[in-house]
């Protein structure tokens, strides 16, 4: 009489995708009524934390906003403010101990001037990418069993830290500045790696600025710097036999610039706060039962079937951009002073052979300056379709970070403009897998067994010794000692010696 054996296990469950729209207002102390034209908004929006609890999921950040504008008197002017902002996602399928990667993302700016005092928008979608455990029973093996194994790899998840750090780099400009007119910080974490105690993390942090010099021409000159970093998130339970993750996003920034009146040149500051998630993953393996039979019952067997995924570390590329925008509102008396406000949108990204390709669209705005004293800004958009030498495994729904390091043009006409960018992309992906796995075994009747005290057996060919032992019932351990030269798989030419004891 056979009696199974049970088991729990824990497997990473696929993500539960929510999605949501925030609308996030600030006021700002500028008058509406000097404002004559808005150049440039730039939304800056950073998640900082999100928690899940009694099936909703919490999630907040800042908000730093850019306004690029021309005054009543005819001076381009900057204004900076920001905020905080909170949201709620909720969902029957949330569960306490789940994690969640929310990603958002700008859609829409805008100023509104029909108060006294200027207000600024930003639209925001939230995506949050939600994984967790599934829990399952399986048979593990009982008495009265001959069981078929298989080893299955589990990467599990050892929980994520949390950590802010302070960022300061300098550099120096050969001219003076008069004034910052537009500038973003971003960062990218390019490797991470699991260490005594700690996850480290390397990338870049990322410098784009518009600067008006001070000379007579006030002319308009673009800057860009990228400064690698290196920190260390503590971890206790690191190791540097296992593999890490880690995220970074820009939570406050600043720019402060100096001037020597004797040498005339500038010196850029640029501090900020970055907020960083690590996680250290952990690989496992159990043994599976995959099949079973009985020497002397048939048995009912309930199979399963059950999909999850393994987290894999992150991949980060730098790679070249470039298309062709159409333009509009340009004359011969117009002249682009650079390009700002750069934003890449992922449309779709997939398998192709061994590599990855990704399609999506580069939008930015082109500044131009015009005979008058007229500024006016224009939005310029391009698709792109690049390809990573390397197969994500999972291309269709890893998470996938694009940021630009840098963005110039060339104008191709009056209409038509050539931009090129120097793109990081960051991929977080995993491995799908599946398992097959027995969920219940019973008995239905005594096995007739062969009244021989010997037999001899051709078998198929093709054959493996688990399912010619289960064809012939007879234990692998036992068909193998009566027949020591058999080689699997088998050709159909051997013959099968079988003993059975009367």
């Amino acid at each position: 009489m056979q009696e199974p054996i049970f088991e729990n296990i824990s497997l990473n469950g696929t993500g539960l995708r929510l999605n949501d729209k925030l609308k996030v207002e600030s006021r700002t102390d500028i008058p509406s009524s000097s404002i004559i034209r808005v150049l440039e908004i730039n939304a800056f929006v950073s998640v900082t934390e999100n928690k899940i609890t009694d099936g909703s999921l919490d999630f907040g950040g800042n908000v730093i906003y850019q306004i690029f504008y021309q005054d009543d008197e005819n001076l381009l002017k900057k204004y900076e403010c920001g905020g905080e902002y909170a949201g709620r996602l909720n969902s029957d399928l949330l569960r306490d101990g789940d994690k969640a990667d929310v990603v958002v993302a700008v859609d829409k700016t805008s100023l509104d001037v029909s108060k006294p005092k200027a207000v600024v928008t930003a639209n925001i979608s939230v995506t949050a990418v939600v994984t967790g455990n599934k829990n399952l029973q399986i048979v593990s093996g009982g008495e009265g069993l001959v069981v078929d194994r298989s080893d299955i790899g589990v990467v599990k998840s050892l929980g994520l830290q949390n950590a802010t750090y302070p960022v300061k780099e300098e550099f120096e400009l050969s001219y003076p500045v008069k004034e910052v007119l537009t500038n973003t910080v971003k960062c990218v974490v390019t490797n991470a790696q699991s260490g005594v105690g700690c996850v480290i993390a390397d990338g870049e942090v990322i410098f784009n600025a518009l600067l008006m010099k001070a000379d007579e021409e006030k002319s308009i000159v673009k800057e860009s710097r990228a400064f690698p970093f290196r920190i260390e998130i503590e971890y206790g339970e690191a190791m540097p036999t296992l593999k890490a993750i880690a995220k970074a996003v820009v939570k406050t920034f600043k720019t402060d610039i100096s001037v020597d009146p004797d040498s005339s040149k500038s010196v850029v500051e640029i501090s900020a706060n970055l907020h960083f998630t690590g996680e250290v993953l952990s690989e496992d393996s159990f043994s599976l039962v995959t099949d079973a039979f009985s020497l002397k019952e048939d048995l009912n067997v309930e199979r399963g079937k059950e999909s999850y995924f393994n987290p894999c570390e992150l991949i980060s590329y730098t790679l070249k951009i470039e298309g062709e925008s159409p333009i509009n509102g340009l004359s011969e008396d117009c002249k682009i002073i650079g390009l700002g406000g750069e934003r890449i949108e992922i449309v779709k990204s997939f398998r192709q052979e061994d590599n990855c390709t990704i399609e999506g669209v580069l939008s930015l705005n082109a500044y131009v300056f015009a005979e008058g004293g007229k500024k006016f800004s224009t939005p310029l958009e391009t698709p792109f379709s690049v390809t990573l030498d390397k197969c994500l495994c999972c291309a269709e729904d890893c998470n996938i970070i694009a940021t630009v390091k840098n963005s110039e043009f060339s104008l191709n006409s009056l209409s038509t403009v050539l931009i090129k960018a120097e793109v990081v992309f960051t991929a977080y992906p995993y491995k799908k897998e599946c398992i097959n796995y027995l969920k219940s075994i019973t008995g239905v009747g005594e096995k007739k067994l062969p009244n021989t005290a010997f037999s001899v057996y051709i078998p198929l060919g093709g054959e493996d010794l688990w399912s010619m032992s289960k064809r012939l019932n007879v234990c692998p351990e036992e068909l193998v000692a009566l027949n020591k030269d058999l080689q699997f798989p088998l050709s159909g030419k051997e013959r099968i010696v079988i003993y059975r004891q009367k």
